[in-house]
């Protein structure tokens, strides 16, 4: 794992576009893996255009960091996401039976798959899922994750206000650019 879990290891970090036709396999460097490539091969559909036909996409995964290496995978175009994980150093394949539509095999055609990389992998990932999740519990539990939170994340402190809980804001204090945000912080 390259960093501690937090909020942010949630966000995959995007990697390549896998497109068909391309002059070379798509190439990265993973947070595990150091050197891998990927390209897809678009498969028949029927003759009575019932299926669009679908997709293998051939990923080498090589140069582990270390032997207990693990790279989690997500594999989007706008119609579809889908996760992988691979653990070992050696050639792997992604089946795509059938397109949803016509228009995703158009999609692909023109753009590719998008390959995404979930930097912290899966233990990093499941860790910061458990530190995200509280949040969005509307109890008492979430309130005191969201203030744990926003602490521990973003250096912000919170003192309780006395009541009654008013703020005078006078239109002179009020200058271009300004910016008044109202936050629930529970769930």
């Amino acid at each position: 794992m390259n960093t501690l879990h937090n909020a942010v290891d949630l966000l995959p970090s995007f990697v390549a576009a896998v497109a068909p036709g391309a002059p070379a396999p798509a190439a990265w460097g993973g947070a595990c893996f150091a050197e891998n490539e990927a390209a897809i091969e678009l498969t028949p559909g029927d003759r009575n255009g019932t299926d669009v036909g679908g997709a293998v996409l051939r990923l080498k995964i090589a140069s582990a960091q270390s032997w207990t290496c693990m790279d989690l995978y997500v594999f989007a175009t706008p119609y579809r996401i889908t996760w992988e994980y691979y653990f070992a150093a050696r050639e792997h394949t992604l089946e795509i039976k059938s397109w949803e539509e016509e228009a995703e095999l158009e999609y692909v055609k023109q753009h590719g798959i998008s390959v995404f990389l979930m930097s912290s992998g899966m233990l990093g990932t499941l860790l910061s899922l458990i530190d995200v999740l509280p949040l969005f519990s509307n109890t008492a539990w979430g309130q005191h994750s969201n203030l744990a939170f926003l602490e521990k994340h973003m250096g912000a402190s919170f003192e309780k206000r006395s009541q009654p809980w008013v703020a005078n804001i006078r239109k002179e204090d009020i200058q271009s650019g300004d910016f008044l945000a109202l936050s629930k912080i529970r769930g």
